[in-house]
């Protein structure tokens, strides 16, 4: 079997697959949406996975076209294919409040 040099590394079989998944863990950061939006700002990513402080759920805020952000929360309650529970618009910042820690 063959092996690549992250194999090497950590010790997992190749297999025939040249497509490799890196799993990487984190503390699970309670933070409001535009909390999120600014550490995903700040990291350079598309992306940043969340625990949203309003709703204690997990979720993702993404960058979408222009100044615009998309944000997806989990709802273990849903069945596949079930239709969004509640879809709404939240202004950045709005009110002007400040970064919270």
């Amino acid at each position: 079997m063959e092996t690549s040099p992250y194999d090497v590394d950590n010790d997992i079989p190749a297999g025939d697959s040249p497509v490799l998944i890196r799993r990487k863990v984190f503390p699970a950061a309670s933070l409001t949406l535009d909390d999120a939006v600014d550490n995903m700002e700040l990291v350079g990513h598309n992306f940043y996975l969340f625990v949203d402080k309003e709703t204690n759920t997990p979720s993702v805020v993404y960058r979408r076209r222009g100044w615009t952000y998309g944000v997806i929360t989990l709802d273990s309650t849903c069945e596949p294919g079930d239709e969004p529970v509640e879809e709404k618009i939240h202004a950045y910042r709005s009110n002007d409040q400040a970064a919270t820690a």
